[in-house]
Parts: structure tokens; sequence; C-alpha cells
């Protein structure tokens, strides 16, 4: 802030005004004027403390009174300084006008910094204006077109697609393609391992018929490992078959508007038949 002690007055007045003030200051007695100056400057301070302490309304009416009594266009500067200080851009544009119209002789580089800070005080105001671009904007048009139309406008809807609970639940798929993937595999294992258990009984009540032997306990062995052998291979089929189509169903999707598509694989067991059946439904 700017001392008024400190700056020039600006332009001179007329010439009664000059005589006038030279009959004043004459008859005018130097122990009063001497008391004058402290209680202008202790003044002086008493704005800026306010200014500064987040009280610019106390700060700007003492600046006020100094210019009423001084006629000094440095208080109006100083209140411009104020508002700005206290974050009011506006209104500390129009004091720094004021202050260039009350000072037409000032020198032109002085001059010319006021006008530059003015322009930037008026972008600030500007900017503060202006409502928020983005999300608010778009809540501000949704506004604007319920008023429009007299009726609300339903809350926009999250696109189909590659949505939080669509991923879930296409890495569910996945997963569950991968599990019955290995499924199948460990079921044509078994199927693997029950033929060869089938085909070394078959041979051994072969040879114990040749024999002239029988050894029932064989036989029935041998018929189980079979029936097993054919689940083993039923069941793995499937289960490779259904395995490789959840991992495709739960691949994401380019086109969101695809139809979903949905599999279920479901065992089949009974007399004499095993296998698993796959159903989807696109």
């Amino acid at each position: 802030m700017i001392s008024a002690n400190h700056r020039r007055a600006g332009t001179a007045g007329s010439g009664l005004g000059a005589a006038i003030l030279v009959i004043v200051t004459v008859h005018v007695p130097a122990r009063v004027t001497a008391q004058m100056a402290p209680d202008r400057e202790g003044r002086e301070l008493e704005a800026k403390r306010a200014c500064l302490a987040n009280r610019p309304e106390q700060g700007i009416d003492i600046l006020a009174g100094l210019y009423t009594e001084t006629n000094d266009p440095t208080y109006i500067y100083n209140q411009g300084r104020c508002f700005e200080q206290n974050g009011r851009a506006q209104e500390a544009a129009n004091r720094f006008r004021e202050y260039l119209r009350k000072t037409p002789n000032l020198p032109e580089d002085e001059r010319a910094q006021v006008q530059v800070r003015v322009g930037e005080l008026e972008q600030q105001a500007r900017q503060s204006a202006t409502p928020n671009v983005g999300a608010g904007a778009r809540t501000v048009t949704a506004t604007a077109g319920e008023a429009a139309a007299g009726e609300p406008t339903p809350p926009a809807m999250p696109p189909d697609g590659d949505t939080g609970t669509d991923a879930v639940r296409s890495r569910r798929l996945r997963l569950a393609g991968i599990v019955t993937g290995a499924v199948g595999v460990a079921a044509l294992g078994g199927g693997l391992i029950m033929g060869w258990r089938a085909k070394s009984l078959s041979d051994e009540v072969t040879n114990d018929a040749r024999n002239q032997m029988y050894a029932r306990d064989k036989d029935e062995s041998g018929q189980r490992a079979e029936t097993l052998q054919w689940i083993g291979y039923g069941v793995g089929g499937a289960a490779l078959i259904g395995g490789a189509l959840l991992y495709y169903v739960g691949t994401p999707r380019q086109d969101a508007s695809a139809p979903a598509t949905t599999a279920a694989l479901m065992p089949v067991l009974g007399p004499g038949l095993g296998g698993a059946s796959l159903r989807v439904r696109f």
C-alpha cells in the first residue's frame, strides 16, 4: 500500500483554490499542523492493518475519510490495493480506474503499470464469474433443458458394454471355462486309465479261459473299468468343449449391441450312461 505522504498530490488546483490554501496554511497554528501528521499516519497504519487482517470494509472506510480530508488520490489507489489483497478483483479494478481518472498528469510508465493491473483484475473477475466447464457444464445444460421442456430429464444411464458388472461377469466366465477345461482334461485322463485297466483285465480273463479257469471278480472289475472309461471320455470331451465355449463367451466383445450369450454345463449320469450336456443360448 502506498503512503499518501510519499506520492505527489496530482494536478494543481485553480488560482482561487491555491489562494485559499495559502491563507488556511498561514493561519493554522504550527502546533495543530504538527499534531495532524502523526494522526494521519496512524490512520494510514490502521487502514493497512485492517486490509491485511481481512477487514477490507474497515480499511476502505478509513481510506475514504482520509481522501475526503486531503483530496489525495493516493488513498483511492490504496483502496484498490485493499480490495485486491482481499480477493475482490472487480472492486479493485474500479478503484484503480478511478485513481487514473483523478491523476491525469500521472507519468506514462506508472499509468501503463496501473492499466495493466486493471486488465489483469478484470480478467480474474470474468474467470470467477464463468461457470465451470466439463461435468458442471453438462449439469447446467441438463438443467436448462429441463426448464425449457417443463419436465425433468431422466438421468443418463451408463453405456452398455464393458461396465464394471460386465467385466466381472466376463472374468468369471473365463475362469469357469479354464476350470471346466481342466476338469475335462482330468476326466479324459481318468478314462484312459480305466480303458487301460479294462483291457488288462480283459486279457487276464481271456488267458484264464484258455486255462479253463474263470474269475468272476476280474470280469466284473473289467466291465466297471470299461464303463468308467466311456464315462471319462464323455465327461472329459464335453468339459473341454464347454470350457472352450465358456472362455469364448467370457471374452469381452467389441460390439456392445450384440446380444448376451449364456452357457450352462450339466452332467448327465445314468445306468450305462455318463457324460455332460452343454446348453448355449445366444
